[in-house]
């Protein structure tokens, strides 16, 4: 069963840009999504290796919207994780969308997740705007 608690934080980044990491699954994601995710220009699916087909709604839903997205599949506790690649396999996750590993605990490895996200949504805006300019 998936999660049914929601989680916002607010990160100001500098005046003028935020960052809104929201925390949320199972039945409420959909209606957490529209209500927090308007203007949202990526997102990290967290997923646990053990219940990875808890994240199939929340890939659809995001690759419904068009976003980039990242999988980041939960390392909490150090519990022994999937290999990377079978979680692609297993999600069916394209080879363009990163599958990273990651403690949200851990300072330095939800933002090494960040950095992913950010890196992916911004070649896939350059890819996206290379198509334009083609008229592909």
């Amino acid at each position: 069963m998936g999660l049914d608690a929601v989680d916002f934080v607010r990160v100001w980044l500098d005046e003028e840009l935020t960052l809104h990491l929201v925390a949320a699954g199972g039945p409420a994601f959909p209606s957490t999504w529209h209500r927090f995710g308007h203007g949202a220009v990526g997102a990290v699916v967290l997923t646990d290796n053990r219940r990875l087909a808890d994240a199939y709604g929340a890939i659809d839903f995001i690759t419904g919207q068009g976003l980039p997205y990242v999988v980041a599949v939960n390392r909490f506790n150090r519990q022994r994780c999937a290999r990377l690649a079978e979680v692609r396999a297993a999600l069916n996750v394209g080879a363009s969308v990163p599958v990273v590993a990651c403690d949200p605990r851990v300072p330095a490895s939800a933002r090494r997740t960040l950095i992913a996200l950010v890196e992916h949504t911004i070649d896939e805006q350059a890819s996206h705007s290379r198509r334009l300019s083609f008229g592909l």
